[in-house]
């Protein structure tokens, strides 16, 4: 078993975690912090789900999959091609798929927008809002939860570890 499946297990333990959290009640800034870091723990899991696959397949550097795009490559070197990589894909290029949005939000949620306006005292960070999508709530990311769950338990059941 690689160490990556560990990895992907605890990220989508903490995911639902958090989901559970939204049925408390708080204010919107906290409701912001628990969706990002729902969103940040999804992505993880994401990222080492790929590290997983190319680990199974006996890729010569898992960690260096960043993307489904660094797994395909890999896997293409080792001349693999196994459907977890081929489903992943079809999932990104799916029209009204949750992959690629999901996928968007985090990247979103990393980006830059504009400063708050006004000056910035020396030696402070500036203040930037950061908002993702507009489609980025609850449901989304709860969606995204269980998509990603039924995606890692199905290519689990079907992926062959050597």
């Amino acid at each position: 078993m690689s160490i990556y499946r560990g990895k992907v297990n605890q990220k989508l333990f903490f995911a639902r975690l958090l989901a559970d959290e939204f049925d408390h009640a708080a204010d919107a800034h906290h409701q912001r912090l628990r969706l990002e870091s729902l969103l940040f723990q999804l992505y993880l899991a994401y990222h080492f789900h790929l590290r997983h696959i190319a680990a199974s397949y006996q890729c010569r550097a898992p960690e260096d999959v960043h993307a489904v795009d660094d797994l395909v490559q890999q896997l293409a070197a080792g001349n693999k091609s196994p459907a977890e990589a081929a489903e992943i894909q079809a999932l990104l290029g799916a029209p009204g798929g949750w992959l690629k949005p999901m996928l968007a939000a985090y990247r979103a949620c990393l980006g830059a927008s504009q400063d708050t306006p006004g000056g910035v005292a020396e030696g402070l960070i500036p203040v930037a809002q950061v908002d993702g999508p507009e489609e980025f709530t609850v449901d989304t990311a709860r969606q995204w939860l269980q998509g990603l769950t039924e995606l890692v338990e199905r290519q689990r059941d079907t992926m062959v570890e050597y």
